[in-house]
Order: C-alpha cells, then sequence, then structure tokens
C-alpha cells in the first residue's frame, strides 16, 4: 500500500511529506547533503563525463566509434532509478561491459586475449597498448542502448556485484582485470579516464596531485556545473537547527566539490564532511561507498548525540543509504529533491512509488519542510 503524503507548493514545484513520518521529520535538528543534485547542478557534466568515457573506452576496445549521445539521460536515469549505481565510474564500467557484452565470441575471447598482453603499466600505456594490439570488431551500436537499459533492471540494487554475476563470465575477467574497477585513480582505467574527462587536466591535477594521462583539455565537464543552495537556505537552517549544525556525505572528491561551491563549502564545517577520499582512507576489505550508510553516519555523528538527521539527495541509491544508516543507527530520514535530476518528473514519481519520507523540487525547500511539520505536529 502506497503511503499518503501531504502537498504543498513551492515557486520551483510541488513539495510532499509523508504523512506517517511527519513527526519524525519535526524532530529534525541536523541536516546531511550529498553534492551533486543537491548543492550543485549537475546534470550536464556527470552524465556527459558517463557517456564520453564511455565512448572512448568502447572505441578504444572494440574498435568502433560510438557517439556520445547513444548514453544518453534515459539511460542514464536507467542506472541511478536501479539503486545500485551511486558512484559514476560504476554507470560507465557497466555502459562499457554491458556494450562489449554483444560482441560475438569470436570478438570476446580476442578481447580475453589482448587485455590479458596489454595488461602492464599505468592506465594511458595499458590502453595504448592495447589498440596497437586489437582489430577492429563486429560491434552494432543498434540495440546498444535498449540492452544497457535492460542491464539496469536486471542489475537493480546489486550495482557493479549484479553487473559482474551478469556479464563477467561471458565478457571475461582479464577484461575486468585489465580495467581495473574498482581500483584508485592512477590505476584504474574508468576512474582515471573518468576524472580526467570530468575535471579537465588542471583540476584533475590539482585533486589528485599527478599530470593526466588521457587529455590536454585545461577544462572539463566540471565547467558546466552551477550551485543550486543559497546563502538565504543556509541562514534560515541555521536558524531552525540552531546553528550550522549541517554537513555533507558525497562520493565525489572535495576538491572537485570546492570548484564549483567555492566559499560556500566553508558553511558546513570539516568534521561534518565525508567525501569520496575520506571513505576510502577508512575502507579496508569492505567497501563503505554509497549505499552503505558509513558517510552518513560519520557526517552526522559530529553533531551526536542529536534526535533526528536528514539526508538530503537525488538517487535511488541515496535512498537506500538512509534506510542503511538508519537500521545501524535508526534517526535518519530521507528528503529526495528532483528538479536537478534527469528526468526530473520521473525522478519525483520514483521517489514518491519507493515511499521516500518527503519530496522536494530543491534543497532550497527544506527549512520550509521542517517548519511545517514542526507548526502541524504540535
Amino acid at each position: 500500500m502506497k503511503p499518503d503524503y501531504i502537498e504543498f507548493s513551492s515557486p520551483s514545484g510541488t513539495c510532499y511529506i509523508r504523512k506517517d513520518r511527519a513527526d519524525q521529520l519535526a524532530e529534525t535538528d541536523v541536516a546531511v547533503f550529498d553534492c551533486d543534485g543537491v548543492l550543485l547542478d549537475a546534470r550536464k557534466s556527470y552524465s556527459g563525463a558517463v557517456a564520453e568515457s564511455t565512448s572512448i573506452l568502447i572505441e578504444a576496445l572494440a574498435g568502433v566509434r560510438i557517439d556520445a549521445s547513444v548514453f544518453d539521460d534515459e539511460t542514464f536515469f536507467a542506472f541511478k532509478k536501479a539503486g545500485g549505481f551511486n558512484n559514476d565510474w560504476s554507470v560507465t564500467y557497466a555502459y562499457v561491459m554491458g556494450s562489449l557484452a554483444t560482441l560475438d565470441n569470436k570478438d570476446l575471447s580476442a578481447l580475453a586475449r589482448i587485455a590479458a598482453k596489454a595488461d602492464v603499466g599505468p592506465p594511458a600505456e595499458r590502453l595504448r597498448r592495447f589498440v596497437e594490439l586489437r582489430k577492429p570488431s563486429s560491434l552494432k551500436v543498434a540495440g546498444i542502448k535498449e540492452n544497457l537499459i535492460k542491464l539496469a533492471e536486471d542489475a537493480g540494487a546489486g550495482g557493479v556485484d549484479s553487473v559482474d554475476a551478469l556479464l563477467l563470465s561471458r565478457v571475461g575477467a582479464s577484461v575486468k582485470k585489465f580495467l581495473r574497477y574498482p581500483s584508485t585513480v592512477g590505476d584504474s582505467i574508468v576512474g582515471t579516464l573518468f576524472e580526467e574527462i570530468f575535471g579537465g587536466a588542471r583540476l584533475f591535477m590539482e585533486t589528485f596531485g599527478f599530470q593526466a594521462q588521457f587529455t590536454d583539455q585545461q577544462t572539463g565537464y566540471v565547467d558546466k556545473e552551477r550551485r543550486i543552495l543559497t546563502d538565504m537556505t543556509v541562514r534560515r537552517l541555521q536558524k531552525i537547527l540552531g546553528g550550522a549544525r549541517f554537513g555533507i556525505a558525497s562520493g565525489s572528491p572535495m576538491n572537485s566539490a570546492r570548484y564549483t561551491l567555492g566559499g560556500a563549502l566553508d558553511f558546513f564545517p570539516r568534521k561534518a564532511q565525508v567525501w569520496h577520499e575520506d571513505v576510502n582512507a577508512a575502507s579496508d576489505d569492505v567497501s563503505l561507498h554509497k549505499p552503505n550508510g558509513y558517510s552518513l553516519i560519520r557526517a552526522a555523528s559530529a553533531y551526536a548525540p542529536y534526535q533526528r538527521v536528514v539526508y538530503v539527495r537525488d538517487t535511488m541509491a541515496d535512498l537506500l543509504t538512509a534506510r542503511n544508516a538508519d537500521k545501524e543507527k535508526p534517526r535518519f530520514s530521507f528528503l529526495g529533491v528532483y528538479a536537478a535530476a534527469a528526468p526530473p518528473e520521473e525522478t519525483k514519481y520514483t521517489f514518491l512509488s519507493r515511499g521516500a519520507d518527503a519530496i522536494a523540487p530543491t534543497v532550497n525547500e527544506l527549512p520550509s519542510i521542517i517548519e511545517k511539520v514542526r507548526r502541524e505536529t504540535r
């Protein structure tokens, strides 16, 4: 049975509050935000970087050029809606494996054999060596988009683990090893190429401390982003929460976020910021990246003891993150924002169908939501 929602309008669109969660939301005294899609409008950056990275990799591995437009917003949203693909490296990896899986057996055998031979050296050298050894394949562009959307549906919340369970026996373990997914920037072909395309050579150097290997373009997709969070929202939240009781739990590198947020990042105490590199440093054999609740719990812990934490995000993976955190340490609610998602309306209705605690067009409606539930639950 679908939950009932209280609806009200804002200048940006309609807001929704679950009636049976209003009492919990009224207790909110800490807010934790993801960055992309919440603090920043990243619609033209991450999906574009995923598409271009995939196009480059498919051309290198299969010898067939697939225009980046094939990997469009509809395909990107299919993976984000699935719930297991919060990190955009994981989407890129899934696109590549899903595309390669359409090759015939002869081409796949050659792919695996060359991947094993070329698997020496840093990412750009490995990919260059692969291109020298391989011949054009029989890859067909027609149907790839549809196959990828089906892959997203089949993988669901299982993310990359499900992609590997579905495709690795066909594509070959040597290909996964060659791509080094998952691994670090500087080792993984997927992660290194993506971060260079996303940030451009200048920001890549600033963020990771070594020269870009794949591109000499100084700017990247990050330059298409814009800030959503307003100074007015920050001031209202400080008043409502009793101070700067907010944090960030993001899968992005901190330096990339600061590039666009600028001084606005200083609104958030560093002790309540958890970024990609922070989670990497804490991870051992078990990944603590989302949808694991680690980053959310750690960001909120800066304000312990607290009554209730609202987590603001724009994907299904983050709804799972909030629910996983709540299992471990009950006190977490989820606000899904949709205006900066692609596509916005489908994102909104997916949040409604999945029973999010509250839904709003942007992060800037959060103060109004808290004020409304506090008035109506007194």
